[in-house]
C-alpha cells in the first residue's frame, strides 16, 4: 500500500477486511459505500438487485441521482461529509430503479471514521414494508383485540374499482378533520402525499390486474395540510369473473411508529434482530453483535460452532431444532423455526430464526445465512392475549345470563346459557334476526333502543317479553352495549321466577288484607244478620199468599249472606286441621253422588276414570270435600246447555293427581292470571272466594292447583297432592 494516498489506503484497508467482506456480501439488505463527494465506492449484490444497476454502473453514476434523501434540508448540499456530522442518520426516501420505477426504502447512513476523520458513508437500505412485517403481526393482533373489546377507532372505507370513496367511517372527522360527505364520491388519491401517489397508483394497477395486495403504507393529508403516516389493510370483493367490485380498507395511524425508526442499528437493537452465517464445511458460525446479545454474551469475539449454539437451545426444543435445520440442509430448503434458548444469565427466551443456503458455482451448498430475532415479548403478548380471550370466554360461558352479539341485527354469537334460554341449538340461533327472539309488541321500542346503543347512549335495563323456539313467551331484562361499528352485545336475564315470586308476594299480601277485612266484616255483620234472620222467620210464619213468597226470597238471600260470611271466616283465621289417611277415590265418589242430582237438573253427565290401587292420602277430609264441591259446581255452572264432565284420578310419581275436565264455555286468556284473586269471578252471582279458599286448602296440603282453558272448548282443573304427610 506504499504510495497510496491516505484516504485510498484507508479504503483498501476496509475492503481487505474479511469481517467487512462477509457482512458486505451476504447482508440481506442493500449495502453501499459512498465517499465524501457522494460517489459510490462499492455495492453489495442486494443493492445491485434492488436498484437494477450493475456494480460498474453504480461506480460510474453519482449516487445522489439514484437515492435522494427527500424532506431533509441538510441532505440538499453536494458535500456528503457536511450533513453526516459524525453520527448516524436514518430517513425514508425513494430510490430510482434503472428501469425508471421508484422504490420506497428506509436508509441508515453511518459515517466511516478512520484516524479520527470521516472519509465516507456506509449505507444500508431496507424495504419498509418487508422490515416491518414482524412488527405488523403484533399490531394486527392488538388491533383485533381492541376492535372486539374497545371498538375500533380506525378509518374504515369502501372504495369502488376506480378508487372513489363509496363510504368512509365517521372516525375520519376525529382523525383527519374531514366530514364524511366531503370525501364520499371523491378519489382516494385526494388524501395522499403527492410523492406517494405513484406508489399508491401502482398498487391500484396490481389490484385491478387481479392481485390481492394485503396492505400498503403512505402519508395521508389532514384537512389542516399536515400529513400522517397510515398503514391501510385491504380486503377485496370480486364477482364470479374475478372482476373487482369493491375494496374495503382499514387505515391506522402509524406516525409514531415511523418516527421511532431513527437508525438501522437502533431498529435492529429494538427488534432484537441478529444476523448469522454458518459455514457448512468447517461448522463455524459467525454472529452479528445483536445475535450475541440475544444469547446473553458480551464477548462478541467468541468463536461459535453449531454444537456450541446447540448448548443454548432449550432441552425440550433441541430435538425439533436439530430436525428442522437438518431438513433444511438435506432438502435444500429455507430454514424457518421458532424455539427457546437458555441464555447465559439463565433467562429463557424465544427465538425465531430463518436461513437460506448459499451455493458455490457447482451448485453445492457451502453456507447458510440467516437472521435470528428474539420474539419473547411477542410470544408473551400472544400468551397474554390468549389468556385474556380464555378469561373472557370463560366469563361469558359461565355467566348466568344469556350473552349474545348481533351484527346488523343478525346473531353472530350466543353463549350456552342463551341457547338454553331460547331452547335452540347454535346452528338455529346464529344468523337469526334479533326480532326473531322478541315479542312483536316490543319491536318499535326496541328499534329505537338499538339505534341509541349504536350512538353510544347509556341505557338502563328494560323488561321485554321474549319468545323461545317452541313459541313459549317469557319475561326477561335486556341490557345492550355497542360492540363495534356494526355490532351490539346484549345481556338477557330471565326474570320469570322473580316475577312469579313477586306475584306470589302480591297475592299473599292480598290474601292477608282480605283476611283482615273479612274478619272485620264478618264480625260487624253476623250479629245484625242473626236478628234479621229471626224477624224474617217470624214474619214469614204470619204471612200468607204472595207475601209469604217474598219472605222466602228474603230468607234465601240472608242464608246466602251467611254462607259468604262463613267463607270469609275461612280466610280470616286458621282452621283446625285433623289430617288422617283417607282413600281420595271414596271422597270423590261421595262428592259426585251428592252433586249428581244437581248435575242431572242441568243436563250434565259426570263420568269417572279412576286408577286402581291408589295410595291413601293424608288429608283433612272435610276441606278436600269443600274443594271438590267448589270445582265440580263451577264445572256444572260453566255448562248451561248441558254436557259431560270427566273426573280423572291417577298417580304421578309420589303425587296423586285429580283432574276435572268440563265442556263449558271456557275462560278468556286475559282473565286466567287473575283466577284465585279475591272477589274476581267469571260467574254472574259468584264472589271469587271459592277458588281462593280452594287454593288455600290445597296449599295447606302441600299441593298445587293448575287451570287450563280454551274459550268455547272447556276447562281442565288439575289438583296435585303429595302422598306423604304435609307440613303442619
Amino acid at each position: 500500500m506504499i504510495g497510496l494516498p491516505t484516504v485510498e489506503a484507508n479504503w483498501a484497508l476496509i475492503s481487505e477486511s474479511g469481517i467487512y467482506q462477509s457482512f458486505f456480501d451476504h447482508h440481506p439488505d442493500a449495502v453501499y459505500v459512498l465517499d465524501l463527494h457522494g460517489d459510490c465506492r462499492d455495492a453489495n449484490p442486494a443493492c445491485i438487485q434492488l436498484l437494477g444497476y450493475s456494480r460498474q454502473e453504480l461506480l460510474r453514476t453519482p449516487f445522489k441521482r439514484i437515492v435522494v434523501p427527500e424532506g431533509l434540508d441538510r441532505c440538499a448540499c453536494d458535500d456528503v461529509g457536511q450533513w453526516v456530522q459524525a453520527k448516524s442518520i436514518t430517513f425514508e426516501t425513494t430510490a430510482f430503479h434503472k428501469h425508471g420505477h421508484r422504490v420506497e426504502i428506509r436508509v441508515t447512513h453511518t459515517p466511516i471514521v478512520v484516524g479520527g476523520n470521516v472519509i465516507g458513508v456506509f449505507g444500508i437500505a431496507k424495504d419498509v414494508t418487508q422490515q416491518k412485517r414482524v412488527e405488523q403481526e403484533l399490531i394486527d393482533t392488538e388491533r383485533l383485540y381492541k376492535l372486539i373489546s374497545e371498538n375500533s377507532e380506525d378509518i374504515i372505507s369502501y372504495c369502488h374499482p376506480d378508487g372513489t370513496f363509496g363510504y368512509i367511517s365517521p372516525s375520519v372527522e376525529t382523525l383527519l378533520d374531514y366530514k364524511q360527505d366531503e370525501l364520499i364520491g371523491k378519489a382516494n388519491t385526494c388524501l395522499y402525499h403527492p410523492d406517494d401517489i405513484p406508489y399508491v397508483a401502482a398498487i391500484g394497477e396490481r389490484i385491478r390486474s387481479g392481485e390481492d395486495v394485503p396492505r400498503f403504507t403512505c402519508r395521508v393529508r389532514r384537512k389542516n395540510g399536515s400529513y400522517r403516516w397510515y398503514e391501510t389493510t385491504l380486503k377485496f370483493i370480486r364477482d364470479e369473473q374475478e372482476n373487482l367490485v369493491q375494496m374495503v380498507g382499514i387505515g391506522r395511524d402509524i406516525s409514531e411508529q415511523m418516527a421511532l425508526s431513527i437508525s438501522l442499528e437502533h431498529a435492529v437493537t429494538m427488534a432484537k434482530l441478529g444476523h448469522w452465517e454458518w459455514d457448512l464445511k468447517t461448522g463455524n458460525v459467525s454472529y452479528s453483535r445483536q445475535s450475541y446479545r440475544n444469547l446473553g454474551i458480551d464477548n462478541a469475539n467468541e468463536v461459535f460452532t453449531v454444537e456450541r449454539f446447540a448448548s443454548f437451545v432449550h432441552p425440550e426444543d433441541l430435538e425439533s431444532w436439530r430436525e428442522e435445520i437438518g431438513k433444511a440442509v438435506d432438502a435444500r430448503r429455507t430454514f424457518d423455526h421458532t424455539f427457546r434458548i437458555s441464555r447465559t444469565d439463565g433467562a429463557v427466551r424465544f427465538l425465531h430464526s430463518c436461513g437460506e443456503l448459499v451455493y458455490d458455482d457447482d451448485g453445492v451448498p457451502v453456507r447458510m445465512a440467516g437472521i435470528a430475532q428474539d420474539i419473547t415479548e411477542h410470544k408473551l403478548l400472544e400468551l397474554q392475549l390468549q389468556q385474556s380471550e380464555e378469561r373472557y370466554r370463560t366469563l361469558v360461558e359461565n355467566s348466568l345470563d344469556a350473552i349474545g352479539v348481533f351484527e346488523d341485527r343478525k346473531c353472530v354469537f350466543m353463549n350456552s346459557i342463551g341457547l338454553q334460554m331460547f331452547g335452540a341449538t347454535s346452528e338455529e340461533i346464529i344468523g337469526s334476526d334479533y326480532f326473531d327472539f322478541l315479542h312483536p309488541s316490543h319491536y318499535e321500542e326496541s328499534e329505537r333502543r338499538l339505534q341509541a346503543i349504536m350512538w353510544n347512549e347509556r341505557l338502563r335495563p328494560i323488561e321485554y317479553k321474549w319468545v323461545r323456539k317452541n313459541g313459549e313467551v317469557f319475561h326477561a331484562e335486556v341490557l345492550g352495549s355497542r360492540f363495534s361499528d356494526t355490532a351490539i352485545q346484549v345481556c338477557i336475564r330471565d326474570i320469570t321466577e322473580r316475577k312469579q315470586a313477586y306475584e306470589l308476594l302480591l297475592r299473599s299480601e292480598k290474601l292477608s288484607a282480605v283476611g283482615q277485612l273479612a274478619a272485620g266484616i264478618a264480625h260487624e255483620i253476623r250479629n245484625p244478620l242473626t236478628a234479621l234472620k229471626g224477624f224474617t222467620q217470624m214474619l214469614r210464619e204470619k204471612s200468607r199468599g204472595t207475601k209469604r213468597r217474598y219472605f222466602d226470597i228474603m230468607s234465601g238471600e240472608l242464608d246466602r249472606i251467611e254462607m259468604i260470611l262463613n267463607e270469609m271466616l275461612v280466610l280470616a283465621k286458621p282452621q283446625d286441621r285433623n289430617f288422617e289417611l283417607k282413600h281420595v277415590d271414596l271422597i270423590l265418589l261421595e262428592v259426585i253422588t251428592f252433586l249428581s242430582p244437581q248435575a242431572m237438573m242441568k243436563n250434565v253427565t259426570i263420568q269417572t276414570d279412576f286408577q286402581r290401587d291408589l295410595p291413601m292420602l293424608s288429608c283433612e277430609e272435610g276441606q278436600l270435600k269443600q274443594v271438590f264441591v267448589n270445582i265440580i259446581k263451577n264445572g256444572i255452572e260453566a255448562m248451561p246447555s248441558g254436557g259431560n264432565m270427566l273426573v280423572r284420578l291417577k298417580t304421578q310419581g309420589d303425587k296423586v293427581v285429580v283432574e276435572f275436565v268440563d265442556e263449558g264455555v271456557g275462560i278468556p286468556e286475559d282473565r286466567m292470571p287473575k283466577l284465585g284473586e279475591p272477589f274476581f269471578t267469571t260467574k254472574e252471582k259468584g264472589t271469587g272466594l271459592g277458588l281462593m279458599i280452594s287454593h288455600k286448602i290445597i296449599s295447606a296440603h302441600n299441593g298445587t292447583i293448575g287451570v287450563q282453558s280454551r274459550l268455547g272448548e272447556g276447562t281442565t282443573v288439575s289438583l296435585s297432592l303429595p302422598v306423604g304427610l304435609p307440613n303442619r
